[in-house]
């Protein structure tokens, strides 16, 4: 798991679009949610993930959410 300050990373992606429709159902959920995209835009390459970091005290509700939409 990786942090940033008080954030937990809970979910990562290659494509966008897939991180993207996590993120909605977070916030939809009222689970405070920051979409990190480390792809390297700078050559237009793909390369990288998007990352979704949710404050540490309301991982755990983020886990259950993502579970349910994978299941």
């Amino acid at each position: 798991m990786s942090y940033v300050g008080n954030q937990v990373c809970i979910f990562s992606a290659y494509a966008e679009n897939d991180a993207v429709q996590v993120q909605d159902k977070l916030l939809q959920a009222n689970v405070d949610v920051i979409l990190l995209n480390k792809k390297d835009s700078t050559y237009g390459t793909t390369d990288g993930k998007v990352e979704l970091y949710v404050p540490l005290l309301q991982a755990e509700k983020a886990k259950l959410l993502i579970k349910k939409l994978h299941d």
